[in-house]
């Protein structure tokens, strides 16, 4: 039923609706995960151009490092993860998830790598909520993440499959007021969870990716955190060559770095581009 009336409810009345859900599920507890710190993050976005995108005949090249963070707030539609004006940053596990999660269809794509940076420069550790823990955990890149976890399958199988088949579901443009049921379950597992006496904020939620057949996963994390704890590493352009049902084949066309380490959400560089490539690795992978 919240499914279907999750139309006609703000993500605020959702919020609620869904507590009142996890909380009919005597003892299950939202799982936090602390530290949890992967050895690469990756965006990708695709575009028209090799150098950004054209709209009405005007090239708009990527020369700043902001092309490949989050969204800004006023651009940010309703998402799997945020409401309307609500910046969240996303990315993926792997470079070929990231890639098949934006479908593409356009010419060119540039993947964004971000890696951690030193562990002195980081300002806070990180702590993610797993959604859908029965998938997740089956994943090679997370099984040590769920040792000892002493999550009961046969007695929350039914609300971890409703929630992991929300952030599987591939959501078409007639049925995107879904995106508020998600957007709503982020928002209350993201709530600060109490432990002693001081509450430890959560930074991001993990899920299954829809690519790769669930070999991968993907995560949605605030920007602030991110900022803090990761930095840009490398831009890697890529020209569509060939795309089909089961395979997509890549070449790699120019690659680029920012100038510096962004460290605050008010700063950001430029990128260096290298020459183009010619002739440049071709990559050919399954979807």
């Amino acid at each position: 039923m919240i499914i279907k009336n999750s139309k006609y409810l703000s993500i605020e009345k959702i919020q609620h609706e869904i507590a009142k859900i996890i909380g009919s599920y005597s003892g299950y507890k939202a799982y936090m995960w602390n530290h949890f710190e992967l050895k690469g993050l990756y965006r990708a976005r695709q575009h028209n151009h090799l150098l950004g995108t054209i709209n009405e005949n005007i090239l708009s090249p990527f020369n700043s490092e902001l092309e490949f963070w989050n969204a800004p707030e006023k651009s940010c539609k309703l998402g799997r993860c945020n409401g309307v004006n609500e910046s969240v940053f996303y990315c993926s596990n792997e470079f070929e998830v990231a890639i098949q999660e934006i479908k593409p269809a356009s010419k060119y794509i540039t993947v964004a790598s971000f890696k951690p940076k030193p562990k002195h420069l980081q300002s806070s550790f990180s702590t993610a909520i797993p959604i859908g823990i029965q998938y997740l955990k089956e994943l090679p890149a997370l099984k040590k993440n769920f040792q000892n976890i002493g999550f009961d399958e046969s007695k929350f199988k039914e609300l971890d499959d409703f929630l992991n088949n929300l952030f599987y579901s591939d959501i078409s443009d007639n049925k995107l007021y879904l995106y508020k049921l998600t957007t709503a379950i982020t928002r209350n597992m993201m709530i600060p969870i109490r432990r002693g006496t001081r509450d430890i904020p959560m930074q991001g939620i993990v899920y299954s990716s829809m690519a790769r057949d669930k070999k991968g996963f993907n995560m949605a994390y605030k920007p602030n955190h991110i900022i803090s704890n990761y930095y840009l590493s490398t831009v890697q352009t890529l020209e569509v060559k060939e795309n089909s049902t089961d395979t997509i084949t890549l070449q790699l066309k120019r690659h680029g770095y920012p100038l510096n380490v962004r460290n605050s959400i008010d700063q950001s560089f430029n990128i260096h581009w290298c020459e183009p490539i010619i002739n440049g690795e071709v990559y050919t992978f399954h979807k």
